[in-house]
């Protein structure tokens, strides 16, 4: 494997965590002080080395089976100057560590106090990730409940438009719905699962989604204020899940234009999916277990069939010119106004409409608010002077998957 197949593996691993896994690193990192004073005391105490072997234990099962990438002596430094390594260095250093400890007495105080940071910086990724988020029983509430936003028929699932709503007001007053099943006749999660591939795929506009959403999930899913603060409230932990999806994964590449005959970014969600799901991989009970990522990964290669549905929402416009219009704003020219009578292929039409946009004279990039009338507001969107490609929010945020 890859050291992104490897990276990837941690993520996976950190958003399956139950809250018994969460409860042994939180009494790892409080036992860490007794055992700094018991080594002061005595180096070869007996709770030293139960305490060596539980952590020991803890990480090899944060990594699923696998090979680890040794860290290399570049590696090394700056894994003890960087303040906030991120989840897979982190695990490769604690995996040396206590494998040099384990076989070393005494232990030296260096060694303990990386461990030490290396443990606590676990633990604020941990906590991070898993942090507690606020949800409603009753569906979709607002402060302004619709306002004409929406036109879901029922308010129990994650339609898009309340999704696009969201992402578009990351720290409004808004609470999601506590279970986002779905209702009706479409299949368990679909709306669930869809929303969320939009966004990715348009909003942070990332050509590899499975890359993305590993390295966002190993620094902690960190808010951005953006974009990717709304999604944290929206999905939580369940974002990682996508990182086993190729057919999210494809579409983007089709986005992107990624010819046929090159590789393509869906090579390691398959990769993943072969080794850690099915024939009773060592993911395969966490996800069954886990109601909302059974629904997309197993039963099927496309068990919810977002590939076709992800691609006629995006891709395919129903109607081109007749349909768009552009309005500038007389005083400032700061942004364009894309009008579109269906959402169907309204991403292709915002990339394909805005070559026509001129040249604005402060020498800034148009930001271009996107609305159609099924759905309604779908955010505002500039183009990436680094990847060509159209996007929302933060462009840090954007770069994380391209």
């Amino acid at each position: 494997m890859t050291d992104l197949a490897f990276e990837a593996r941690v993520a996976l691993r950190l958003a399956l965590l139950k809250p018994e896994d969460v409860a042994t690193l939180r009494a790892l990192v409080d036992g860490l002080p007794v055992v700094r004073d018991q080594i002061g005391r005595h180096a070869t105490s007996p709770a030293n080395y139960v305490f060596l072997g539980k952590l020991e234990r803890f990480i090899r099962e944060m990594m699923l089976p696998g090979n680890v990438p040794k860290l290399s002596s570049e590696e090394w430094v700056v894994l003890r100057r960087e303040p906030a390594p991120n989840a897979g260095m982190v695990l490769r250093g604690l995996s040396a560590i206590t494998q040099t400890t384990l076989s070393t007495v005494p232990i030296s105080s260096e060694a303990l106090n990386l461990l030490g940071s290396l443990l606590k910086r676990l633990q604020s990724i941990v906590d991070s990730i898993h942090a507690a988020r606020r949800t409603d029983d009753l569906g979709w509430q607002w402060n302004e409940f619709n306002a004409g936003w929406t036109s879901s028929l029922t308010n129990s699932e994650y339609d898009l438009s309340s999704v696009l709503r969201a992402v578009s007001r990351p720290h409004g007053d808004w609470v999601p719905p506590l279970n986002p099943i779905g209702s009706g006749d479409l299949r368990p999660y679909m709306t669930y699962w869809f929303s969320l591939a939009v966004v990715l795929l348009t909003h942070l506009a990332w050509a590899d989604p499975s890359r993305g959403m590993t390295v966002w999930m190993n620094l902690g899913m960190p808010d951005d204020g953006a974009v990717l603060t709304g999604i944290k409230r929206l999905f939580g932990a369940d974002c990682a899940a996508v990182i086993l999806n190729h057919n999210i994964s494809r579409v983007a590449e089709l986005l992107k234009g990624t010819p046929d005959d090159l590789p393509t970014k869906q090579d390691l969600a398959n990769e993943l999916r072969h080794t850690l799901v099915g024939d009773a991989g060592p993911a395969d009970q966490q996800i069954e277990e886990t109601e909302s990522w059974a629904a997309m990964l197993l039963g099927g290669a496309d068990s919810l069939h977002l590939r076709v549905h992800l691609e006629q929402m995006l891709m395919h416009p129903k109607s081109l010119c007749p349909n768009i219009t552009f309005a500038r704003e007389a005083r400032s020219m700061i942004s364009a106004h894309l009008h579109l009578a269906t959402s169907y292929g309204w991403y292709q039409a915002l990339t394909s409409s805005v070559i026509g946009l001129p040249e604005r004279t402060d020498g800034r990039s148009w930001g271009v608010d996107v609305t159609t009338e099924d759905v309604g507001y779908m955010g505002r969107f500039r183009m990436s002077r680094v990847t060509g490609r159209w996007f929302s929010g933060k462009h840090s945020s954007h770069m994380l998957g391209n």
